[in-house]
């Protein structure tokens, strides 16, 4: 049946169907017959939409029954995404980052889908494992990606590392890292999330205390780490005028320095 709608609705040069009639074609399909069309339809003219609207549907078959014919479709689409031209692996691809991002899959399945985006010579197929952060395990990843980013140089590896790595990972190069991430201010975000990340390290905190007294400050508020009312004080009494200034009262607020809040004079 799905050959026949991909055959005989979607031949060379002829207009498509209406959405509405080819989500009434898709919807009488078996759970079966869609895992089935969805190999079909990554080499098929059918359109964007189309392929989103029978992605999603196949997932909702995924939700309710996991049969043995979704995992040969996954096999299948990582095969996909390892031999073939790029165009087709792109849309193989995104079925199965849509999959990841929806669905609690066994280790294995798991690992065959991020091990084929990372060994991938494609920077678009590597970045689609980064965004799958929350089911990256570091033990079973961390060397492939952190050679991503010391090999590669892929920004989105190195960006991934700072939010996801251990912290003991990011204490051990946080003289590299930092200096990366200082060169350009518009990933002053990740700067703060790396000096956050390596704030139990006494060494470290110091450091970015004598860097940026602000920012240190930042840390205390984020973290909810113990100031005591002088240190607060004494910060207003240097930074008040400073644009920055807000964020000190927000600091204090997350520190509870009800005392000191209560003693400072806004014009």
């Amino acid at each position: 049946m799905y050959e026949e709608l991909i055959r005989e609705y979607y031949p060379e040069g002829e207009k498509a169907l209406s959405m509405m009639r080819f989500r009434a074609l898709v919807s009488c399909l078996t759970a079966k017959e869609r895992s089935e069309f969805t190999l079909k339809m990554v080499k098929s003219s059918i359109n964007l939409k189309q392929r989103d609207f029978i992605t999603g549907l196949v997932i909702k078959d995924m939700k309710l029954e996991l049969g043995a014919y979704h995992f040969f479709m996954l096999k299948k689409l990582v095969r996909i995404v390892q031999t073939n031209p790029y165009r087709y692996a792109q849309r193989a691809a995104k079925i199965l980052e849509t999959v990841c991002d929806s669905i609690v899959l066994n280790k294995k399945y798991t690992e065959l889908i991020l091990n084929s985006f990372l060994e991938s010579s494609y920077l678009s197929h590597r970045n689609r494992a980064y965004k799958l952060y929350k089911i990256i395990n570091y033990k079973t990843f961390g060397e492939v990606i952190a050679e991503a980013w010391f090999k590669l140089e892929d920004w989105n590896a190195f960006i991934f590392i700072i939010y996801n790595f251990p912290d003991h990972y990011l204490n051990k190069h946080f003289d590299e890292f930092r200096e990366i991430l200082k060169k350009d201010e518009y990933y002053s975000y990740v700067l703060r999330r790396l000096y956050s990340r390596v704030s139990s390290y006494p060494d470290k905190l110091e450091l970015i205390k004598q860097e940026d007294e602000i920012t240190h400050a930042w840390i205390y508020g984020k973290n909810k780490m113990k100031m005591s009312d002088e240190e607060a004080l004494e910060l207003w009494s240097k930074y008040s005028n400073s644009d920055r200034a807000g964020l000190l009262l927000w600091v204090f607020g997350q520190c509870g320095l009800w005392n000191v809040l209560s003693k400072i004079e806004l014009d």
